[in-house]
């Protein structure tokens, strides 16, 4: 499936890693899932750290969480 979007999401969004916010989604991340997994990805904790040659965390570890208030 290709969607045309003008600012790009997430490349892990189709295929997430076990800690990604959209892996498991509930109402608990679902602010950090549209803030980063949409078109912040590149500021986003989880998608840093599984770039190729980076030190990976323990899953679950979702720190830079976007505070829901």
């Amino acid at each position: 499936m290709h969607v045309l979007i003008k600012n790009p999401i997430c490349p892990h969004v189709q295929d997430p890693f076990e800690d990604c916010y959209c892996f498991n989604l509930t109402s608990r991340y679902v602010k950090s899932a549209i803030h980063y997994c949409g078109n912040h990805f590149t500021s986003c904790d989880i998608y840093k750290r599984n770039l190729p040659g980076e030190k990976k965390n323990p899953a679950g570890m979702q720190a830079n969480a976007v505070n829901a208030n």
